[in-house]
């Protein structure tokens, strides 16, 4: 595995593009500039304490607002010098990346390991990750040996529980977990289907199945919010006679304890599905020609009824969309075939439809996979390299940058605990991914005193400082109680930290 620090040139000399993107073709690298003048891009590839630009708050400290204003005014003639000191180094260093939130990564990150234990016979069982919720609860699978998949869940007081399946179903793979304790999966019970499990039925196993259109057809889930609302995609009904496509994408609620069909591109892309919905109840989503993932695949955003089509950055490309937060920030992969028997596979951040940055990826390992992203717009995944055997990094993506969490957590680069991959992030910054020894679960907590921003161990003038020049929205780690705005709230945690 290549060495993980350092920094890679991104941008040729004498680009006159807006800092913190390089432009690929028709688009643009997601990234920091060393400063606001600078002829190259440096991505900083992570390390314990490094720090992403910031830029300076337009507007002053609230000190009205927040439960530290009641008590933050004496500081005020204390630390006034302070104010523009922060607001001068903020100033001072690179513009984060256009369009993105604000983000940087924790100081570290404390991780556990989450096993199976071992089967009668020695040998280990497997337990894949899927998916963590707000609360901390990690969903996932467990094997034994090749005998079926079994959903597990696990926190930090019962450990791994298994969750029994209906008789019948086979291996299950859990696409979606919410804050409400509900899972989503899918099942090759009968070819395939989506079943919703309510968290009461986790320990009676009375699943909801989601049936398609057309027998013998397939349902897949793909996605849960926290008002209980599934999507995904199902045979539609119109599908010819013991064909599995096309698909029509579909929107269970809880109130109607029904799916609700929707066609898309019905046209000239008879195949469409969700991938995502937030708890606005705005989707993001896909159509095709055929099947779910193709060289025509199309990515849209479904909002108050109203289609925003996501284009493709590249000719012959399929875009399929992974997640989507709450704020309307997405995270799509693309797909090119650029000739016979070469694909290459790019991942790009939206807005509200609009593409805004392709996601870097590492030296050596050119595919970048962006599966997921939370409220403050971080993005977990991996980088690979398509050489079959060839490893794949784990990576976390602030502000546009990638980052190794095996690294910032302190972890050795080739030990059996390195980070293979990530599958999730939650709202509170946790990772979930699998090891290197793809037999075991790994769950990333950031980790650091409250308050200590530059990561030095103490709390003191220098914290001050950056928190005041970040103040205003943002993912920055002076967001000390991620609530996605730097306010006096934050200031008051700081102040009670207080070390000199």
């Amino acid at each position: 595995m290549p060495e993980m620090s350092g920094s890679m040139d991104t941008q040729s000399a004498g680009d006159s593009l807006m800092p913190g993107f390089k432009r690929i073709g028709r688009f643009r690298v997601c990234g920091g500039v060393t400063s606001a003048s600078a002829s190259s891009v440096q991505v900083k590839l992570g390390w314990r304490g490094d720090r992403l630009p910031r830029r300076a708050s337009r507007c002053g400290p609230k000190w009205a607002s927040g439960r530290a204003s009641s008590w933050a005014s004496p500081w005020i003639s204390r630390w006034a010098a302070l104010w523009a000191f922060g607001l001068a180094l903020a100033a001072a260093g690179p513009a984060a990346a256009s369009g993105l939130p604000r983000t940087e990564p924790p100081c570290g990150y404390d991780y556990v390991v989450i096993t199976g234990g071992t089967d009668q016979a020695g040998f280990p069982i497997y337990v894949l990750p899927n998916r963590i919720n707000n609360l901390g609860e990690v969903a996932g699978t467990r094997k034994v040996g090749l005998a079926n998949g079994l959903p597990i869940t696990w926190t930090t007081e019962t450990g791994v529980v298994p969750l029994p399946k209906p008789p019948g179903v086979p291996e299950v793979e859990i696409q979606g977990l919410n804050d409400n304790g509900w899972l989503v999966l899918d099942s090759q019970v009968d070819s395939y289907r989506a079943f919703i499990v309510p968290y009461e039925a986790r320990a009676t196993a009375q699943w909801i199945k989601i049936e398609p259109l057309q027998l013998p057809g397939r349902s897949h889930a793909r996605g849960i919010n926290n008002l209980n609302q599934v999507v995904g995609h199902r045979t539609r009904a119109d599908a010819p006679p013991n064909q599995l496509l096309p698909y029509s994408a579909f929107i269970w609620s809880q109130e109607t304890g029904e799916a609700q069909e929707i066609l898309v591109n019905a046209e000239d892309q008879p195949s469409c599905g969700l991938s995502s919905i937030n708890d606005a109840g705005t989707m993001l989503g896909w159509s095709s020609s055929s099947g779910e993932w193709t060289s025509n695949t199309k990515a849209f955003l479904l909002e108050d009824g109203q289609q925003v089509p996501i284009p493709a950055p590249h000719k012959l490309a399929g875009m399929m969309p992974q997640d989507l937060n709450q704020q309307g920030y997405g995270v799509i992969i693309e797909q090119v075939k650029p000739a016979p028997g070469i694909t290459l596979q790019h991942s790009y951040i939206t807005k509200d439809g609009e593409l805004l940055c392709e996601l870097p990826a590492w030296p050596g390992y050119p595919w970048s996979n962006g599966l997921a992203i939370n409220a403050q717009g971080v993005v977990a995944g991996a980088c690979r390299n398509p050489v079959p055997g060839a490893p794949t990094i784990g990576t976390v993506w602030f502000n546009g940058v990638p980052y190794s969490p095996t690294e910032l957590a302190g972890i050795e680069p080739d030990s059996a605990d390195s980070v293979s991959y990530l599958v999730d992030i939650n709202d509170k910054g946790q990772l979930l991914g699998q090891t290197k020894s793809k037999t075991k679960i790994i769950l990333l907590t950031p980790s650091g005193m409250p308050g200590d921003v530059d990561c030095d161990g103490a709390v003191g003038p220098e914290d001050l400082a950056i928190l005041l020049g970040a103040w205003g929205p943002g993912g920055t780690r002076s967001d000390i109680d991620l609530d996605g705005v730097v306010d006096g709230v934050d200031l008051g945690v700081l102040l009670a930290a207080w070390t000199g």
